[in-house]
């Protein structure tokens, strides 16, 4: 029996399907064997730059989605102090970054 590690190759669609999900998931089981030794995940450079293109999109659609929500309560959003609302903003820019990192993160200790 050969006891080399078996070489996988996970398209951008398997990112996209489990959501960036690195959380829980078949994501994070696939990490496990990748972590004892049993697998190996062999990606490219365009998967991983489709798969971050996607995650800018879907963050870009949240953070977009979330500012008109709050625009359009107007009462609301004029209660809002200036500097919270930045926070709220900067905090849904920064989930794209964050979770490009978390994704590369990924990629590279497996």
């Amino acid at each position: 029996m050969n006891n080399e590690p078996l070489k996988v190759f996970l398209d951008s669609n398997v990112f996209i399907g489990s959501q960036y999900n690195l959380q829980t998931g078949s994501l994070v089981s696939f990490g496990k064997y990748c972590d004892n030794g049993n697998v190996i995940l062999c990606s490219n450079d365009i998967v991983i730059r489709e798969v971050i293109r996607n995650i800018r999109q879907e963050v870009d659609e949240l953070a977009r989605i979330a500012k008109n929500a709050i625009k359009q309560k107007a009462p609301l959003f004029n209660s809002i102090p200036y500097p919270v609302y930045k926070n709220i903003e900067n905090t849904l820019l920064s989930t794209a970054k964050n979770a490009e990192k978390a994704f590369i993160e990924y990629t590279k200790i497996l």
